[in-house]
């Protein structure tokens, strides 16, 4: 059940209108019995407590007043009240009977007080406007020295361009990539088409900077992308009890904050390919198959716009090699600079692939900004900050994975883990970041 926040500062905003109420009631009291009696209620002992109270009142209504420029409590500001609060409220005592200024009799003692606090007055609006002006000129001098990389140039295109292009009807994505031109590779906008039709879709893009400047941004156009699905079926080492025949892989072994062990897959594996969301732990954990023995509890399942996870325990360790003999160091993010440089390897099935069931490929796309629709068993579902995998980086795109893959571990050349696999067309395999995912479960790989 969602409960509202208690808010301290709005209840302290409160007990100083109160205040100010009182504070303000009691004097009108006083006003009108002189008018009507020719006495005053009050004493000045009274009056001088009445001011204090109107001025935390005042203090607590309105705390904006003792905030610098920067929004936030100034102690200076906070030193210098109390101070003129403190004056005042002694003069209000001394000469509440008084006739005339001359009875209050204010010595030099007096006089060097109030001509102190009022030069703390001017040294803390100096001050202030000082640091004011620093941090103007500070910001105004980083934003003179920003600079935009290619990277950043890119994606301000995509924003530019996106809905531009997804209106054209037949482009699948829209992405951070890089093409060969002159042998070097270039940062670009890399645009997939159902088709081959790219008619009204520019070599460049020309590109509005933020600075004013406008600069030229490469495209990189792939036709025939197909819809990408999710890689289970059957034949493969992990499924549900329920559906045995649907299956995927494991990818990799956690450790959870609480010390449990478990085993890494897709949600979509142990709900029959069907994109149900299970929204995270749950009590009621379900038998799975671990190369078709009864083996392991499925106890956890979310699958989102950024997540197709589940989690595994109380399994047989002994009864699979899901790691063929390498040591994961580790999980690591995915950069611009991974891009058609960064050789991976997935590790597959191994009743799938010779060579202890390692695929290699490189690294195409490190991010989609935007969702990629991936096609599950009973509706597509749009899935966001996807990398793309393929066989080759020249162009002759060619999926590295296959159907049973799903949940796949992605590691690169230092076996560092990157990715677990999602789904695939005939050009690429799609694959979540890794890093998000230990994050997210808190968790490291062991």
């Amino acid at each position: 059940m969602k409960t509202d926040k208690f808010d301290i500062g709005h209840v302290l905003q409160h007990v100083g209108f109160v205040l100010l109420l009182i504070g303000i009631g009691c004097i009108f009291i006083d006003m009108a019995s002189s008018a009507i009696y020719s006495v005053n209620c009050f004493s000045g002992e009274y009056m001088a407590a009445d001011f204090f109270i109107i001025m935390l009142g005042i203090a607590l209504a309105f705390p904006s007043l003792l905030e610098d420029n920067n929004n936030g409590l100034s102690t200076m500001r906070i030193a210098v009240f109390m101070m003129v609060n403190v004056i005042c409220l002694l003069l209000i005592k001394i000469g509440w009977s008084a006739k005339s200024l001359v009875d209050i009799k204010l010595d030099q003692y007096w006089m060097g007080i109030i001509a102190f606090i009022f030069g703390a007055k001017a040294t803390q609006s100096f001050f202030e406007s000082k640091m004011a002006g620093s941090d103007v000129s500070s910001s105004s001098s980083s934003s003179a020295k920003t600079t935009y990389s290619d990277a950043d140039a890119v994606n301000i295109a995509i924003e530019q361009y996106g809905k531009f292009l997804y209106a054209k009807g037949n482009v699948r994505s829209v992405m951070h990539g890089k093409k060969l031109i002159n042998n070097k590779l270039v940062d670009c906008v890399v645009i997939h088409l159902k088709n081959d039709y790219s008619e009204g879709i520019s070599k460049s893009f020309k590109v509005k900077m933020p600075d004013g400047n406008e600069k030229d941004v490469e495209t990189d156009i792939v036709a025939e992308v197909d819809k990408p699905s999710i890689c289970y079926y059957a034949g493969d080492s992990i499924a549900d009890e329920k559906s045995p025949d649907f299956k995927g892989s494991v990818g990799c072994k956690l450790r959870l904050n609480d010390s449990t062990e478990c085993l890494l897959t897709c949600s979509h594996v142990l709900t029959d390919g069907s994109s149900i969301n299970y929204s995270g732990y749950f009590d009621d954990t379900e038998e799975t198959r671990i190369n078709g023995k009864v083996d392991g509890r499925w106890f956890y399942g979310l699958r989102n716009n950024e997540f197709d996870i589940a989690l595994i325990k109380d399994f047989n360790e002994t009864a699979f090699g899901y790691f063929a003999g390498l040591n994961i160091k580790g999980a690591r993010d995915i950069t611009p600079d991974d891009i058609k440089k960064t050789k991976v390897k997935m590790i597959g099935r191994r009743d799938f692939y010779n060579e202890q069931n390692l695929k290699e490929g490189y690294i195409i796309n490190h991010r989609s900004m935007a969702a990629i629709t991936i096609s599950y068993k009973n509706e597509e579902v749009g899935m966001e900050n996807l990398m793309l995998i393929s066989e080759n980086a020249n162009g002759d795109y060619k999926a590295v994975s296959r159907p049973g893959d799903s949940g796949c571990i992605i590691v690169d050349q230092n076996n560092y883990a990157v990715g677990i696999a999602i789904a695939q067309n005939s050009r690429f395999t799609y694959a979540m970041p890794i890093v998000k995912i230990v994050r997210k479960l808190k968790a490291e790989i062991i």
